[in-house]
């Protein structure tokens, strides 16, 4: 499955979805047409400016990723905190409906990762072994969240974020669960999670907390 996810402006980030229709001005982009049918128009009034268009997409992530997927994995995390090829290799085989990437020209930029979960907490067995998604309910953990470091601050991982709780929502999730080191604990507030305090998670020897947000409908 592959989604419209957003086109980029320089270095201007613009989460869209399929039928939006897109204004763009620039002599450039007159015309362009994205994947799945979105036609981009010049607006009557001109800006005096010319911009480049490039379009980045969400899809689920596939086996023929896995090289990008690590060097981005090692990017982000220590040694000890990464996810190997093989669990990657894994999460792909059992949970493609929850590994999206952000891609863009043929380059991933960022990908999120997580399998559903019956309790509202990650616990460290989850780094090891994972089972396939129900249809629906549960809680839609975050295993992992990571960014390019050639794209990072320019909204790529709230694209995904946004990606995440729509599909969470479109499956009748309780919520959305995730561990992170204190000093990103203040990132996922401003998007709506709740910091449960100190989690009981040893993974790659750091010290986690949990943040939830529940799903309104």
């Amino acid at each position: 499955m592959r989604f419209i996810g957003a086109f980029e402006l320089d270095d201007d980030i613009v989460a869209v979805q399929p039928g939006d229709p897109l204004k763009v001005a620039g002599p450039d982009v007159q015309g362009v047409k994205a994947a799945d049918g979105i036609e981009i128009h010049q607006p009557i009034e001109m800006i005096q400016e010319t911009r480049t268009i490039r379009m980045i997409t969400l899809r689920n992530a596939t086996a023929t990723d896995l090289e990008q997927l690590a060097r981005i994995e090692n990017e982000g995390f220590s040694q000890a905190e990464a996810a190997s090829k093989e669990a990657f290799a894994e999460r792909i085989r059992l949970i493609p409906d929850t590994f999206i990437v952000a891609e863009r020209e043929g380059e991933i930029l960022g990908y999120i990762n997580g399998p559903v979960i019956g309790t509202p907490y990650i616990t460290d067995d989850l780094f090891k072994e994972i089972k396939t998604n129900p249809k629906n309910g549960g809680y839609q953990s975050i295993l992992g969240l990571a960014v390019s470091k050639k794209v990072r601050g320019r909204g790529i991982a709230k694209l995904l974020m946004k990606k995440w709780e729509e599909l969470a929502q479109q499956n009748e999730r309780e919520g959305i669960t995730l561990t992170c080191k204190e000093e990103l604990a203040a990132f996922y507030e401003k998007q709506g999670f709740v910091n449960r305090g100190r989690s009981e998670s040893q993974h790659g020897g750091g010290v986690w907390y949990d943040l939830v947000k529940l799903i309104i409908y």
